[in-house]
């Protein structure tokens, strides 16, 4: 019974952090979504971690941002979500060497899936193919 309690706070956190977040108060939806992820670092497969690399990246906090979407990225490598986010983070604040590197691994997973996006994905690779080579 504990147990329940303790996941239904965890739940609860995440639902406030999000609403936090949608209302635009992302610093307060940061420090939530730290909490969440101190007690329960694989919450959601990562997608605690995606969650807070997101707002880190909207307060302009890259470096920490690329921690936590590299920290959601060990829990679930192939989702395509987590990996599209973390690819056009890398595009905006990384190089285009690295950029290539997670956008090419997306087009693999949406090749195999039958996504399809995986045309705008090669039309960002020939652009960042472009960019390296330059």
């Amino acid at each position: 019974m504990n147990e329940n309690k303790a996941m239904l706070s965890l739940l609860e956190l995440e639902q406030q952090a999000f609403k936090l977040r949608d209302e635009g108060k992302v610093l307060n939806a940061i420090v939530l979504l730290q909490e969440l992820l101190e007690r329960e670092p694989s919450w959601e497969h990562g997608y605690g971690a995606f969650l807070l690399a997101t707002c880190l990246e909207d307060t302009n906090q890259i470096t920490q941002a690329k921690k936590f979407y590299q920290i959601a990225l060990s829990y679930t490598s192939e989702d395509r979500i987590i990996l599209g986010a973390y690819a056009s983070f890398l595009y905006l604040h990384s190089s285009a060497l690295e950029a290539y590197n997670a956008f090419e691994k997306l087009l693999k997973i949406q090749l195999q899936e039958g996504i399809s996006d995986a045309e705008d994905t090669k039309k960002i690779l020939e652009k960042l193919e472009v960019k390296i080579n330059s």
